[in-house]
């Protein structure tokens, strides 16, 4: 909540806290899955508060100690689709702080592995519009990356892929948000007169 306000210094004091206490149960106990995700969180929302504060190093750090957690949990389980949605969240979040500092060739690498996540998530339940939407998001960043790396006809093959994600959504009657129909829009524009 305090993020949201903008009370970063508090949300940085909490979220630390929250670590140390993550942190001690999660050492205490390694099998237990439940205390080893809310450290691999912990890390997230302490990596949110740094690139709110413009700390992209700090940010950094964290995402990567979040997503060491987040391989974990997911190797111990591959069926477990809620550890596997974190992984895929964790490599995307090291992938913007990766293109804020400058680093895309990492860029690329972290948003490959979250978009492979997401794939299988998204192939695993077409109907699932949450994992749906997680394949869009990381097609349109590697459509960005692309963009900003190789030019416009790199970015093509992902803004072709992310409109079919959006598209296939809408088509199939499941809920589209008036933010992502906005991007269906902007995918149109894109692609230019025949989107597909």
């Amino acid at each position: 909540m305090a993020v949201a306000q903008g009370q970063l210094e508090e949300a940085a004091r909490d979220y630390t806290e929250g670590l140390t206490v993550a942190k001690t149960l999660a050492a205490s106990d390694p099998s237990n899955t439940e205390w080893q995700r809310d450290l691999s969180v912990s890390f997230n929302k302490l990596g949110d508060v740094a690139v709110a504060q413009g700390q992209l190093e700090e940010a950094a750090r964290d995402y990567t100690e979040g997503l060491t957690v987040a391989k974990a949990l997911a190797a111990s389980d591959p069926s477990n689709t809620e550890w596997q949605r974190d992984l895929s969240v964790s490599y995307d979040r090291l992938g913007n702080v990766a293109v804020a500092q400058g680093q895309l060739e990492e860029a690329a690498r972290d948003y490959t592995e979250g978009l492979t996540v997401a794939k299988t998530l998204a192939a695993s339940d077409p109907s699932n519009t949450e994992w749906q939407r997680d394949l869009f998001v990381s097609y349109w960043k590697m459509a960005g990356l692309a963009e900003r790396q190789k030019g416009t006809s790199e970015a093509y093959v992902y803004w072709r892929q992310a409109f079919n994600v959006l598209s296939d959504i809408d088509k199939r009657g499941l809920h589209l948000s008036p933010e992502d129909r906005n991007f269906l829009e902007i995918l149109r524009e894109k692609l230019g007169a025949d989107p597909g």
